[in-house]
């Protein structure tokens, strides 16, 4: 799987949990069940159109699917307007 300097592949509720939730910030843990749930589903949505961009590559595993952002050379990208 390519990757980037340093990257390693990570599920999407490692990147979730590597985030802050609502305006108030909390951190995924202190969420309620339902909240986290909704929290991992949202980041693997946009880890996913990160992948369809070309942005970042998968690799489903035992474990599940995980992702890694694609060579440093693929994520110099214009905006989208």
């Amino acid at each position: 799987m390519p990757t980037g300097p340093g990257a390693r592949r990570r599920s999407a509720y490692d990147v979730a949990a590597r985030l802050t939730w609502t305006r108030h910030e909390h951190p995924l843990a202190d969420l309620d069940t339902f909240n986290q749930t909704r929290a991992v589903l949202e980041t693997r949505a946009h880890l996913e159109l990160l992948v369809a961009r070309g942005d970042a590559v998968a690799v489903d595993t035992a474990d599940g699917r995980a992702y890694a952002p694609q060579s440093s050379a693929a994520i110099t990208r214009p905006a989208v307007r």
